[in-house]
C-alpha cells in the first residue's frame, strides 16, 4: 500500500475570500502563512493538499476569533462549486441517487473529506468524515460540509426546508446565531456523531430535469479524472476504509453505500484487480498503524480507537500479531 495523501480543488476555497475579508482578515496573507499560491482564489482547478486547506480554516477561524467561519465560508459558496459532481447530481432520477452522486465522487473536489449516508425505514443520517490522514475532524470543515450538504436538498427540495436535526461532535460556541440561520434551528453540540438527519422521504423526491445520457456523460469524465490523479479502484477503497475505520464500522456495504454502488459490484472490482476488502483492510490498518506508531502525539488508546479496535487490549492483540514496535506513544 502506498502513501496515502489527499488532494483537492483549489475551487474547495471558493467563498474563503469573502468570509474572511468580512472578518477584516486579509485571505493572501493567510494563503501565504499555509503556504499556498494567490491563485487558488481564482483558478478552481489547481491540485492543493486537502490537509493544507483544513489548517487554513482552522487558522483563519483563530486569526479572526470566529468559531463559525465554515458556515460563512458556506454563505458565500454557490452550488456550481462542486463542478461536474455538481452537474452530475442534477441530472440524477432522484435526490437519493443525487447524493449517492456526492458520496461517490466528492472525492473528486475534496479528496479526504466523505459524505456517508445511513438510510433509515424513518429518518436517515448524512454525516460528514475527516480521514485522519487529511487532519482528523476539524471544526470549521465539518461544519462547512454540513452547511453545503443543507444547501445541496435545499436546491431540489422547498426553500424552506429544514432537516429534522443536526448534530456536532465539537463543543458548543457561545454565539449559534448564524448556526439557526443556516440551518433553520439549533443544532445539538458534543454529539457522538457529526450528523445532518432528514426524513428518509425526501430522498425519494425525484428530480424531473434529470437527463440519463447527460449523467452517463459526466460519470465518464469522472472516471477519466480519476485515470489522471492514477487512482485505481483500490487505491480509492483504501482511502475511504481510512475514513470508516475511526468508526469502527468499516464494512463492505458501508464501502460500497460511499460509491453508490452494490457490495457485489464492489467484490467484483476489488477482485478484478487482484485483491480482496479484507486484504485491503487490513493493509490499510497497518500501514496507517506504522505511521501513528511512530508519532510522539498519540496515546496507544487513541491509536486503537482511530483503527476501529473496540478497545485497547484488541488492538494490542493485533499489533503483537502483525509485530508492530511502538515508537514514541504513551500508555494512554
Amino acid at each position: 500500500m502506498s502513501e496515502i495523501t489527499y488532494v483537492s480543488r483549489s475551487a474547495a476555497l471558493n467563498g474563503y475570500a469573502e468570509a474572511t475579508i468580512g472578518l477584516g482578515v486579509d485571505p493572501f496573507a493567510m494563503l501565504e502563512e499555509v503556504g499556498l499560491a494567490p491563485a487558488c482564489l481564482s483558478e478552481p482547478d489547481l491540485h492543493i493538499p486537502t490537509q493544507t486547506v483544513l489548517e487554513l480554516f482552522e487558522r483563519t477561524s483563530a486569526r479572526a476569533g470566529v468559531l463559525d467561519l465554515g458556515l460563512r465560508i458556506s454563505e458565500a459558496r454557490k452550488f456550481s462549486t462542486l463542478g461536474a459532481v455538481g452537474l452530475l447530481m442534477r441530472e440524477q432520477p432522484s435526490l437519493r441517487n443525487a447524493m449517492g452522486a456526492v458520496s461517490e465522487n466528492f472525492w473528486v473536489h475534496v479528496g479526504g473529506v466523505a459524505i456517508i449516508i445511513e438510510d433509515s425505514h424513518d429518518l436517515s443520517m448524512l454525516m460528514p468524515i475527516i480521514a485522519p490522514q487529511a487532519g482528523g475532524p476539524r471544526r470549521q470543515t465539518i461544519e462547512l460540509v454540513a452547511a453545503m450538504t443543507v444547501k445541496i436538498m435545499r436546491r431540489f427540495l422547498p426553500a424552506n426546508w429544514q432537516p429534522e436535526m443536526v448534530a456536532f461532535a465539537h463543543s458548543r460556541p457561545r454565539d449559534i446565531a448564524l448556526h439557526i440561520k443556516v440551518f433553520g434551528k439549533a443544532p445539538i453540540f458534543e454529539s457522538d456523531r457529526n450528523a445532518v438527519v432528514i426524513k428518509t422521504a425526501d430522498l425519494d423526491t425525484p428530480i424531473l430535469e434529470a437527463d440519463p445520457v447527460t449523467a452517463g456523460e459526466l460519470g465518464r469524465y469522472l472516471r477519466f479524472v480519476a485515470g489522471e490523479r492514477h487512482e485505481s479502484f483500490v487505491d480509492r477503497v483504501e482511502k475511504v476504509v481510512g475514513v470508516l475505520l475511526p468508526r469502527g464500522e468499516c464494512r463492505i456495504d458501508e464501502v460500497a453505500t460511499f460509491f453508490g454502488v452494490s457490495r457485489r459490484t464492489v467484490q467484483r472490482r476489488l477482485d478484478d484487480d487482484g485483491t480482496s476488502f479484507d486484504k485491503v483492510v487490513q493493509d490499510t490498518r497497518r500501514e496507517l498503524a506504522r505511521t501513528y506508531l511512530a508519532s510522539a502525539e498519540l496515546s496507544q488508546t487513541a491509536i486503537s480507537q482511530l483503527l476501529g479496535f473496540s478497545c485497547l487490549s484488541a488492538f494490542s492483540r493485533w499489533k503483537k500479531t502483525h509485530h508492530l514496535s511502538i515508537q514514541g506513544v504513551s500508555a494512554n
